[in-house]
């Protein structure tokens, strides 16, 4: 074989070789972080185990990505949403105060559970739900909504989960 055909092979090598480490790093990075898909069955017992480990006081920090990017916190003392803040600015609206409360992140899972299980006739045919629910509490650490076809994606990340001890005064006899 002549130099000249085996530097010829020796660069179509070389460059397949690249093509495959370039995409196999694609695909990993791709599907490393990928969240895996649930529905009723997933949902209910997360929800469960929030209802009987829940805590009455508690601040959460999520951190959502899609089409309006935000990180939220609120504060729950006694089970009850006392303030939350969208970018360090505070929720004023009652409709919206108690969404960023873990109870609130389960309604708005919840509605899209329901609608993909009846096939109501405004979900989408090509939404999927995909998501993780924390070992211990049972609160959704991850969620992913994705429309399909659509620019319509959104993610959630729990940034930060502290409970803190009762904030009741105490009796006085």
């Amino acid at each position: 074989m002549s130099s000249q055909r085996q530097k010829v092979l020796a660069a179509m090598v070389g460059a397949g070789c690249a093509i495959l480490v370039v995409g196999s790093i694609l695909f990993w990075s791709s599907h490393q972080d990928r969240l895996p898909a649930f529905g009723r069955e997933t949902y209910d017992q997360a929800w469960e185990l929030w209802k009987s480990r829940s805590p009455a006081n508690y601040n959460i920090s999520i951190e959502v990505s899609g089409r309006q990017p935000a990180v939220y916190e609120a504060e729950v003392r006694n089970g009850v949403t006392t303030s939350a803040r969208r970018n360090g600015h505070p929720l004023t609206q009652l409709r919206t105060l108690g969404t960023w409360s873990v109870p609130g992140m389960f309604n708005t899972i919840g509605y899209d559970v329901g609608a993909i299980e009846t096939n109501a006739p405004e979900t989408p045919t090509d939404l999927t739900i995909r998501g993780i629910f924390d070992e211990q509490w049972g609160y959704p650490s991850r969620y992913q909504r994705i429309q399909w076809g659509s620019d319509t994606e959104v993610h959630w990340c729990v940034l930060s989960f502290e409970v803190f001890e009762s904030t009741a005064p105490a009796a006085v006899e």
